[in-house]
Order: C-alpha cells, then sequence, then structure tokens
C-alpha cells in the first residue's frame, strides 16, 4: 500500500477521533462511567460531577471558592487539571458524598450505600442528624418504583429504590442537594422488604422539615441507583409520580392503602426483630412502635 493510500485511510479515522473526542468535551457527563486513564479526565469528571447536580462550571466558585479561591468562574477542565490535589478531592468527596476511588478515575460504585435494611434503628437516627445539622431547610426521601401500570403498589409488585437529598448549598433561588442512596433494591413482593418501606415512608410522613416523593422510573435505573451506580435525579427519566405517604398509613386512615392485614404484620415484625430503640428528639415519639403505632 502506498504511502498516499495509508493517509487516505488515517485521514477519515483522525477526524472520527477528533469528532468524538469533541462530543467528550461537550458532553463530560460521558466521564461519569467507566474508568478514567489520564488527570484531565478525572477534571472533567468533576466537572461532570457538578453538573448533575445543577451547578454549573461556571457556577463552581460560588460552591468551592471561599476555601479554593483559584477555582474562578472560567474554570475548565484544563484549568481544574493544574489545581487537583488531595484537599480539594477530599472537599469534593464529602461535599458530595461520592467515593473517592470513583472521583480518581477507578470504574467503581459512584456512592457507597446506607444498608437499612433491617436496621430501623439506624434510618430513625439518620433522619434525626439530617433535621439536627437543618433545622430551617427541607430535607427529601424519595422513593422510586420500577414502572408499571399503576401507582398501586399491591397489582404493580415493583421493586423501590430509595435516597436522602440533603441541602448542601444554595444559589439564588436553587438548592443543591447531595444525596445518599439506600441499598436495594425493595421488592414489594418480599414482605420485610414490603414493612421496611411503608415503616420508612411512616417515618418521614411524621417528621416535619422532610418531604416524601415519588417517581416511576425504568427497572435498569432502580437497579443502578440502589447499587450506588447513578448518580439520582441525573438522566432520570420520570414517567409519572405516586404518593408514598399513602403507604405510610393502613387502610382507613387518611388516604392509607396498605392493608390491614399488612399493617398488623409490620407491627408484628418490628417488635420481634427487637428493632425497637429511642426516637431522635423531634421525630414526634418515644420510639419507633410509638410512632409506627401513632393515630391507631
Amino acid at each position: 500500500m502506498t504511502a498516499s493510500a495509508m493517509i487516505g485511510l488515517i485521514e477519515p479515522l483522525r477526524k472520527i477521533w477528533q469528532d468524538l473526542y469533541g462530543r467528550y468535551k461537550e458532553n463530560p457527563s460521558h466521564y461519569l462511567e467507566g474508568r478514567l486513564t489520564s488527570g484531565l479526565d478525572v477534571a472533567y469528571r468533576v466537572i461532570a460531577l457538578f453538573e448533575a447536580h445543577e451547578v454549573k462550571r461556571t457556577q463552581i466558585y460560588r460552591i468551592l471558592g471561599e476555601t479554593f479561591p483559584e477555582i474562578t468562574p472560567s474554570l475548565d477542565a484544563e484549568k481544574l487539571q493544574t489545581i487537583l490535589n488531595e484537599a480539594l478531592i477530599r472537599k469534593i468527596c464529602e461535599l458530595f458524598a461520592v467515593q473517592r476511588a470513583w472521583l480518581e478515575g477507578e470504574d467503581v460504585e459512584i456512592y457507597e450505600t446506607l444498608d437499612h435494611y433491617k436496621d430501623f434503628s439506624a434510618f430513625v437516627e439518620l433522619v434525626g442528624s439530617l433535621k439536627e445539622h437543618h433545622p430551617d431547610e427541607y430535607c427529601l426521601l424519595t422513593m422510586l418504583k420500577s414502572s408499571g401500570k399503576t401507582t398501586d403498589l399491591y397489582a404493580d409488585r415493583p421493586e423501590i429504590a430509595l435516597y436522602f437529598s440533603e441541602p448542601i448549598a444554595q444559589l439564588d433561588d436553587k438548592t443543591i442537594y447531595r444525596h445518599l442512596p439506600i441499598f436495594g433494591p425493595f421488592p414489594w413482593d418480599h414482605a420485610p422488604a414490603r414493612f421496611h418501606v411503608c415503616a420508612f415512608a411512616r417515618v418521614i410522613d411524621n417528621t416535619r422539615g422532610f418531604l416524601l416523593k415519588g417517581y416511576s422510573v425504568s427497572r435498569k435505573y432502580v437497579e443502578k441507583l440502589s447499587e450506588g451506580e447513578a448518580i439520582p435525579h441525573h438522566k432520570m427519566k420520570i414517567k409519572w409520580g405516586w404518593r408514598p405517604g399513602d403507604y405510610a398509613y393502613p387502610e382507613g386512615q387518611y388516604n392509607g392503602r396498605v392493608t390491614t392485614k399488612d399493617w398488623q404484620d409490620l407491627l408484628a415484625y418490628f417488635k420481634d426483630a427487637e428493632t425497637l430503640s429511642s426516637v431522635p428528639e423531634g421525630l414526634g415519639g418515644n420510639s419507633e412502635a410509638t410512632l409506627l403505632n401513632r393515630g391507631q
């Protein structure tokens, strides 16, 4: 093959590569997945992480600039690469509660998920801690159900993912949250998992300053989020909303949709599992049993 012929083959490949690289530069979210191989890639991942939390790259300095004044509104990946150091990496990991190994380029889970299954007390303690740190702000618990044909969990029998959202910054009239996924998913067909979902909803619905949200999304997204492999809200295609608060109460109480038998079995389950302990001040009761039985 002649040199000119080889150049003729290489040139189209070079253009394809430039086009793909350009798309990555225009859309850093590609850097949120997989293993990274360079410091510049890590800088793109940092920018993508902020953008996934609705912080534009021109706004990063408003969140980090006080501690790291070298971060300016004109920050781009090339500039960020030169200032990424131990302190900045640690700060960003703490800010968004992500794993350092992932931020530094490893192909691992984004989050270390919270394990609250069969540890109801830890869930209640975390709710109390979040409210103690944010007495005048709203925190959220969001429940995602794998999509079905209805908003009735008994009819659809979905898998459910859960995550907390905690306010970390205010940009004008927009609140920026970090997210804390709970390990799962929780299959509605499995009674203990179902009982936990209802109990979690009950605690949040009885906690001032907490909001309880519910959305229907794809099963794949539910699974990825439950395993700490997705950033909540980022590329989350919502099919419709539903009301987790309806599953915080038995039938006949408020808009309760939990069957009477399930509710009695739920109360018996938590008593038999010996998971009862003190409810943090401000959650409206002296024990989980009191909280779950309120209004009975």
